[in-house]
Formats: structure tokens, C-alpha cells, sequence
């Protein structure tokens, strides 16, 4: 039997016609087939089967760090960093803060200091304990270079401890006392 009758298409040696299997059969065994060849490119990329994949994807937006108030005037500080993609592995970022917010940063208060953006260079995953972030290299920017964590973790971002650094310079722990809530 050929490949082609398996599949319940034509054999090209009987003429077209199929001589192994009822009619019907035939016809079913075809629009299987079809449905198969149509159907396996969405599920490829349905599951990650392009090369074009972003690690960047999960941290484009806006966030927001609402620093403690400070016991004198009880105000808060708050820092909104936007996040964009410049291609799948480098993001720019670019935070303002603003002095005088209202407590749970809700009200923001003047803007104090707009900073230049950042080139944040993705270096690979980094795991620590049970949470995966991803290794960032600063490259442009204040204080560029320099290395650090990034993680999405309950919705929140979080960035790097630099009080311990591993040996190639990445911090070793993440600062979840800092979260960043998305806007």
C-alpha cells in the first residue's frame, strides 16, 4: 500500500482513483489530514515554536514604587519607571519621581526628578531559591555598567539586592521589599 492510500489520498499510479478503500473512507481519511496540515502551525505557535520569542515581553509597561513616608512630613516618594522594548533581549527604562505623594502614592506630588533613561541588556535566567528572574546588564544610563535581577513575581516586579553580589557581579538575592506595581 503507498503512502499516499495510508493517508486516504489519491494514488497517482491507479489513475487518481482509489482502489484500496470504500469511497467514504477515503474522504474522511482527507479531511483529517487537511485539518492536521492546517491546524499544526497554530499549535506550534500557540506554544512557543517561533524563534521570535521575547524575554522582554513580561516587563514593558509602567510601574510604580511607592517609597515609605518620611517621618517628618509624612509624605511618601513616588517613582514610576516606563518599561520599552527595544528588541527581545534590551529594554529601555526610564523613571521620574516625585516628592510629596500622598501615602499610598495614589496622589502623586511634584515631580522632582526626572532621571535619563536606562539600556537594560538581558544576560539569561537566574534562579534563585524557587524564584527564576532574569540576569540584566545596565549599559547606558547613571552609574551604567552595571548588573542586576529582574523578576515578575504576583504581578509585581522586582529588581536586584546589590548588597550581595555573586561572582559575576549579579546581585544574589531579589529586593522584595521593593515591589513595583504595574498602572
Amino acid at each position: 500500500m503507498s503512502t499516499l492510500l495510508r493517508y486516504g489520498l489519491a494514488d497517482r499510479t491507479s489513475g487518481g482513483k482509489n482502489t484500496k478503500k470504500p469511497l467514504t473512507e477515503g474522504m474522511n481519511m482527507k479531511k483529517h489530514f487537511w485539518a492536521l496540515a492546517l491546524a499544526t502551525p497554530l499549535l506550534l505557535s500557540a506554544c512557543g515554536g517561533s524563534d521570535e520569542t521575547s524575554t522582554t515581553e513580561p516587563y514593558v509597561g509602567t510601574w510604580l514604587k511607592c517609597s515609605p513616608p518620611s517621618s517628618a512630613s509624612g509624605l511618601a516618594l513616588a517613582t514610576i519607571v516606563t518599561v520599552e522594548k527595544i528588541d527581545n533581549s534590551t529594554l529601555k527604562m526610564t523613571p521620574v519621581s516625585y516628592s510629596g505623594s500622598s501615602p499610598d502614592c495614589k496622589d502623586l506630588g511634584l515631580s522632582i526628578r526626572p532621571y535619563v533613561s536606562y539600556t537594560y541588556v538581558l544576560q539569561g535566567p537566574k534562579t534563585i531559591g524557587d524564584d527564576e528572574g532574569e540576569k540584566a546588564a545596565i549599559v547606558e544610563g547613571v552609574g551604567a555598567p552595571f548588573k542586576t535581577l529582574l523578576l515578575i513575581k504576583g504581578g509585581k516586579l522586582y529588581f536586584g539586592d546589590k548588597s550581595k553580589l555573586d561572582a559575576e557581579g549579579f546581585p544574589d538575592a531579589f529586593a522584595f521589599d521593593e515591589p513595583w506595581t504595574a498602572l
